[in-house]
């Protein structure tokens, strides 16, 4: 029995560190409370602003304080922050506008023009291969053997007649397109 004693005494805390350990830990709950309050009003006022700059057309109006009004006025009041540790401070990443590359932009452009071009006169290709064994090609026999669309068969065909190696015959439903050797 006289060995429980010891051990009894052990897990009683003297009343002034019972006092002083809740103290403690209400300080830091009152501490983590105004930390999430900061985080939270930071986040409510940054989507504040960006809805206010979605919501209104850039040039009509500037969220930028007037010159009449003092620095006093012009800047928000913010609370006294109270200092705490470097990691539970929120930063906001610095927004940089993207540097383009115009001539890079260019050099695309030319790169996919190129081989729409390329893409087009095998197409063109094709179906003059399909008019020299056959003699004549319909409209929809051109949707068909190159896959394209009612207007772009027709856009070819057009193609093909301006460049003076096929002759339309007919016009409307009974058209068809003839091989000019």
């Amino acid at each position: 029995m006289n060995q429980n004693l010891p051990a009894k005494q052990d897990t009683d805390q003297n009343p002034d560190q019972k006092n002083l350990s809740q103290t403690q830990s209400q300080q830091q709950n009152q501490d983590l409370n105004q930390i999430n309050q900061d985080i939270i009003q930071q986040k409510e006022a940054s989507a504040q602003k960006t809805e206010l700059k979605q919501s209104l057309p850039s040039s009509s109006i500037s969220l930028k304080p007037k010159v009449s009004q003092t620095p006093a006025q012009a800047q928000p009041q913010v609370p006294p922050q109270k200092n705490f540790p470097a990691s539970s401070r929120l930063t906001q990443p610095d927004i940089l506008k993207p540097k383009i590359d115009f001539a890079f932009v260019k050099r695309l452009l030319e790169k996919a023009r190129s081989k729409i071009q390329k893409r087009r006169e095998r197409k063109l290709q094709r179906i003059i291969e399909f008019l020299k064994i056959n003699g004549r090609i319909t409209n929809d026999q051109v949707q068909k053997l190159v896959r394209v669309s009612d207007a772009t068969a027709t856009r070819y065909m057009d193609i093909l007649e301006r460049r003076g190696r096929v002759k339309q015959i007919n016009k409307g439903k009974y058209t068809y397109y003839q091989f000019i050797k």
